[in-house]
Formats: C-alpha cells, structure tokens, sequence
C-alpha cells in the first residue's frame, strides 16, 4: 500500500465477525475503569482532606503553646525587669556604702561593670535566640501552607 491510499480504520477481527462491537466492548471496558479511578481518587480527596483537617489542628494547637509561650517569656521579662529595678536599687545603697569605703569602691565597681557585660551578652543571646524562633514558626507555618498543594500536585500527577 502506497501512504496515500485509504486505509482500513476498524480493525478486521478475524473470530469476532462484528467489528463495532468489539470496540463499543472496549469502550465499556474503559468506562468502568474511568470510573473505578474516579471513585480512588474520592477516597483519596477525603483523606487528603482529612489530612488537612488534622494539620490545621495541629497548627491551631501550635499557636495556642506559642501563644502560652509567648505569655511566659512576657512574664519572664517582668520578672527580670522587677529584678533589674530591685538590683538597681540595691546598687544604689552600696554605692551609698561604698563612698565611705574608697578602697572597695574600685573592687565593686569592677565587679557591677562584670556583670553587667554578662547581662548583656546573655540578654543579647536571648534575643537572637527568640529571632531565631520566630523565623523557625514562620518557615514551618509556610512549609504547612504548603503540604496540602504539594500533596494535591503529587496526587494530580500520579506520584504517589
């Protein structure tokens, strides 16, 4: 046959005689498989949504112990604050002392300056170590927003 002549487009099937309806069988046959995928991929939508039903209640308890968290770390602060003002206070009363005593003034007043720098550093530490926390929940917050298209991508494209 020359590639311009006109070809056959139902296949001759030499035991089955009727060649239309092989092909409306083989049109059923895909049918039903159509829809056996269909009613997977139901079952499969309801747990992916069951899935992200449980991730927002993790990510609901999540922000009620950062929220708590947050609370204590407030509290923590007061806490120091308050200790900071009585510090203060008694650092006022030893200098009050102090200026009697000119030889321990030096001592002391080294000793205050020492502490002060370790306040500092760990205050300091403190702080980076709470930015470093809040830049941690915000990329998990964000990485959670993304599971669920990821997951629905990944079911699209027949990955898992």
């Amino acid at each position: 046959m020359r590639g311009n002549e006109a070809r056959n487009v139902i296949p001759r099937d030499s035991i089955n005689q009727n060649p239309m309806e092989a092909r409306i069988a083989r049109i059923e046959s895909d049918v039903a498989n159509i829809q056996l995928n269909v009613r997977e991929l139901r079952g499969n939508m309801s747990a992916a949504n069951d899935a992200i039903a449980d991730l927002r209640v993790s990510v609901a308890t999540m922000d009620g112990k950062l929220d708590a968290l947050s609370g204590k770390i407030d509290a923590a602060a007061a806490e120091a604050e308050a200790r900071a003002a009585t510090l203060d206070d008694k650092t006022a009363a030893l200098y009050a002392k102090v200026e009697k005593l000119d030889v321990r003034a030096d001592k002391l007043d080294a000793k205050i300056t020492s502490l002060g720098e370790k306040l500092g550093e760990k205050l300091s530490e403190t702080g980076k170590d709470i930015a470093k926390l809040q830049g941690m929940v915000k990329a998990i917050l964000w990485a959670l927003g993304l599971l669920p298209v990821g997951f629905t991508v990944a079911k699209t494209l027949h990955w898992i």
